[in-house]
C-alpha cells in the first residue's frame, strides 16, 4: 500500500515510464498492422492455445531483450524442456503450420509471407503526463532467404508528446523494398536510429530509467514466470548482484588449472628426459660405428688398386731377375759356342792331317 494520497484522475505512479502502446506489423501470425493500447494500470492477456498471446509477448521481448539472450516463447520452452521452434526468421515470415513440401515431400514450415517482407514493432512508454518514448525494431528479409544472417534490422528511439504519437504505419513506405536507412534518418528526425543493439539499448535504458542490462534480463525472465520454480531462484539469478567471491573462486579455479597443466608439463618433460637421455650415448656409439664402417668401405674400395700395385712390383722384380739370368745364360752360351767352334776347328785340322798321312 502506498502512503501517498491518490487523487481522482491522477495517473498511476506519475512520472514512472510505463508501457502504453504496442504496435506490430507482419509479426508471426499477426499479419498486417495491429495496434494495442495498454492501460496504465495494466491488463490481462488471455486466450486459448494458438490465439497469439506468446506472439504478442515475444514482440515485446524482441525489442527489449539483447539478441544473445533472447528466447522466444520462453514459458513454453521451459515447460517442455526444449525449444519451441520459434525464431526471428519464423516470426518475420509468419510461420503458422507444418506441411509437406510440394517437391521433396518433407515436412516444412508454411509461411504467410514467403516472399520479400518486412516486420516492424513499436513499443511506446509514457510517464502519465507529457512525455512519451517509443522504441522501434524494423526487420527485413529478402525473397528466398530464410537464414538468420540474412535478417536486416534497424533500431530506433524517439521522444514525443502524447498529443503527437509516433504511428508505425508512417514508416511502412521506407520498408517495402528494404530498410531505407538514409531516408528514415532524414525524414523522421524525431527518432534516433541505431544499427547496433548495444547503442540502442544504452539509449532506451537512459530514457526509461533502466539501471542495467540485468533489468532487461529480469523482465525477460518474468515473462515465463508461470514455470518459475521458486522466488529464491528469481532473486538469486536475476535480482541479486553476483558476490565478489564468485570471481575470486573462478580465478582460483583458473590458476589451479594452470598449475595443474604446468605440473603435467613438468612430468612430461621429465619422462621425455628419462627416455631420451640414453639416446645421446647410443647416438655417439652409432656415429663411431658408422665412421669405422666408412673407413673400411674406403679401404675395401682401395684394396684392388693396392693389390695390383704390389703384384706389379713383384712381377717386375722377378722380371729383372729373369733378365739377369738370361744375360748370364746368353754369355755362357756364347762361350760354349766359341769352345765348340774351337773344337770343330781342331777336329777339322786333325781330319785333314789324317787324310794327308794316308
Amino acid at each position: 500500500m502506498s502512503d501517498t494520497l491518490q487523487l481522482p484522475g491522477t495517473p498511476e505512479h506519475p512520472g514512472q515510464m510505463r508501457l502504453s502502446r504496442i504496435q506490430v506489423c507482419n509479426w508471426g501470425t499477426l499479419d498486417g498492422y495491429h495496434d494495442v493500447d495498454v492501460p496504465r494500470k495494466g491488463f490481462l492477456v488471455t486466450g486459448g492455445s494458438g490465439s497469439g498471446k506468446s506472439t504478442l509477448i515475444d514482440a515485446v521481448s524482441a525489442v527489449l531483450v539483447p539478441p544473445t539472450h533472447l528466447r522466444f516463447n520462453a514459458a513454453a520452452q521451459e515447460e517442455a524442456g526444449r525449444g519451441s521452434g520459434r525464431s526471428l526468421v519464423s516470426y518475420i515470415r509468419g510461420a503458422w503450420r507444418r506441411g509437406a513440401d510440394d517437391e521433396s515431400g518433407d515436412l516444412a514450415s508454411v509461411y504467410l509471407r514467403p516472399k520479400a517482407t518486412f516486420s516492424a514493432i513499436a513499443l511506446t512508454y509514457a510517464d502519465g503526463a507529457e512525455r512519451c518514448v517509443t522504441l522501434l525494431l524494423l526487420l527485413y528479409l529478402r525473397s528466398g532467404d530464410n537464414s538468420a544472417t540474412g535478417v536486416k534490422r534497424l533500431h530506433g528511439v524517439g521522444e514525443h508528446s502524447p498529443d503527437d504519437p509516433l504511428d508505425l504505419p508512417d514508416l511502412f513506405g521506407y520498408l517495402r523494398g528494404g530498410i531505407d536507412k538514409r531516408a528514415l534518418k532524414r525524414e523522421i528526425p524525431a527518432v534516433r536510429f541505431h544499427d547496433s543493439y548495444s547503442a540502442f539499448a544504452a539509449a532506451f535504458r537512459r530514457r526509461l530509467g533502466i539501471a542495467s542490462e540485468a533489468a532487461q534480463l529480469l523482465l525477460h525472465r518474468t515473462l515465463s514466470a508461470k514455470s518459475l520454480s521458486s522466488l529464491d531462484q528469481l532473486f538469486r539469478d536475476f535480482m541479486l548482484d553476483e558476490p565478489d567471491t564468485f570471481a575470486i573462486a573462478d580465478r582460483a579455479v583458473e590458476q589451479f588449472a594452470e598449475l595443474r597443466q604446468a605440473h603435467r608439463s613438468v612430468v612430461d618433460v621429465r619422462r621425455q628426459i628419462a627416455h631420451l637421455g640414453p639416446l645421446a650415448e647410443l647416438a655417439s656409439a652409432r656415429d663411431r660405428v658408422l665412421a669405422r664402417e666408412s673407413e673400411l668401405d674406403a679401404e675395401s674400395r682401395a684394396f684392388p688398386a693396392v693389390q695390383s700395385a704390389v703384384t706389379t712390383e713383384l712381377v717386375e722384380e722377378e722380371l729383372r731377375t729373369a733378365r739377369g739370368a738370361l744375360v748370364a745364360a746368353e754369355s755362357t752360351v756364347a762361350s760354349a759356342r766359341e769352345e765348340v767352334n774351337a773344337q770343330q776347328a781342331t777336329s777339322e785340322d786333325l781330319r785333314a792331317r789324317l787324310r794327308g798321312s794316308g
